[in-house]
């Protein structure tokens, strides 16, 4: 072990706790891990577990490279665990593992809060992923992209149920043919958007599904397909990193959004917004502005489509002027 900050060594370059070669760890009640590059790593068909996943069980991994890694075809099951002050990611599930989360939390990490990367899979239940914004990372540099507190990436696929996202890069992120589903979540304060969804991925946003606050609310893009319904977009796009005024709902670059019974209120930009040959299907929508709201209740450019049906969108004005003109129906009348 090496403290990286008054260590004379610097960072650690091993591992606190290793599992390998299908083992098992059961991990008992007081289990402290720090100051390791990686605090505990399950790897080669091996499996983390606790002892009595009902009870609180007094485990943490603070001030590590990374928190927990599972890896190369691994599988960790893990209640009320919590990872903090990571310099890279907090929870990692790798290369075709598994990570089933129940009441964790995962804060002040340098990037991400909780990751599946290459084909891996992460279901999480009543979690917590905060203040994980990847300005500590140990690649990070001004023009990488915030970290954020659940993402699926190169693959993989996310269920995140019950589960708050607080002032991250990003609130929920899949890309590079990923998958999410988010239910009865909660997105606050988040500095690049609330759920991202790009290259070739898809998610379904909602049931009860809250953003607020967030720089965006929903952004689909790069052949991607979203879907979200009774769900709550509110103070989109004021306090964005970039300092422009974000959109609450977007979808771009030959991408699709199916949205059903949302509400949009009090948006900085537009509440609806098309481009480069995409689509916005939807119905039983609500939009109200604020009095800082700049643009329009539905923005549709660049030969895309937006179709609404039974919705009601407010006073803010609908624009389709672009290079090339998006089209607008709304209520099965053309605008």
């Amino acid at each position: 072990t090496s403290d990286p900050i008054t260590g004379l060594s610097g960072k650690s370059k091993s591992s606190g706790v290793v599992v390998e070669n299908g083992s098992t760890l059961v991990l008992h009640p007081g289990v402290a891990v720090s100051n390791f590059n990686i605090g505990i790593e399950i790897k080669q068909r091996s499996n983390l577990i606790q002892n009595d996943s009902s009870e609180n069980q007094f485990q943490s991994v603070v001030s590590c490279g990374t928190g927990i890694l599972v890896n190369n075809s691994s599988t960790a099951t893990l209640n009320g665990l919590i990872v903090s002050g990571c310099w890279n990611d907090g929870f990692v599930a790798n290369n075709h593992s598994s990570l089933t989360l129940s009441s964790c939390i995962s804060t002040g990490n340098g990037q991400h809060g909780v990751i599946a990367s290459r084909n891996s899979s992460i279901i999480a239940t009543r979690c917590v992923s905060c203040f994980n914004l990847q300005n500590a990372g140990r690649n990070f540099n001004e023009l990488s992209e915030g970290g954020a507190g659940f993402a699926c990436r190169l693959n993989s696929n996310g269920e995140f149920t019950g589960c708050m996202s607080f002032r991250n890069g990003f609130g929920y992120l899949a890309d590079k043919g990923s998958s999410l589903n988010i239910s009865s979540s909660d997105s606050l304060d988040n500095v690049n958007r609330a759920v991202s969804l790009s290259e070739t991925s898809s998610g379904v946003v909602g049931p009860f599904f809250y953003s607020s606050a967030d720089a965006s609310g929903v952004y689909v893009s790069d052949a991607s397909f979203g879907r979200t319904y009774f769900s709550t977009f509110e103070y989109s796009g004021f306090e964005t990193a970039a300092g422009i005024c974000g959109d609450a709902i977007t979808v771009a670059a030959n991408s699709t959004i199916n949205a059903h019974d949302i509400t949009v209120s009090n948006y900085a930009k537009n509440a609806i917004q098309a481009l480069y040959s995409s689509n916005f299907i939807s119905d039983t929508i609500t939009v109200t502005e604020n009095a800082s709201t700049e643009g329009d209740s539905i923005n549709c450019t660049y030969n895309s489509v937006c179709r609404v049906a039974g919705s009601n969108l407010g006073s803010r004005p609908r624009s389709k002027t672009g290079l090339l003109e998006g089209y607008i129906e709304v209520g099965g009348i053309e605008e």
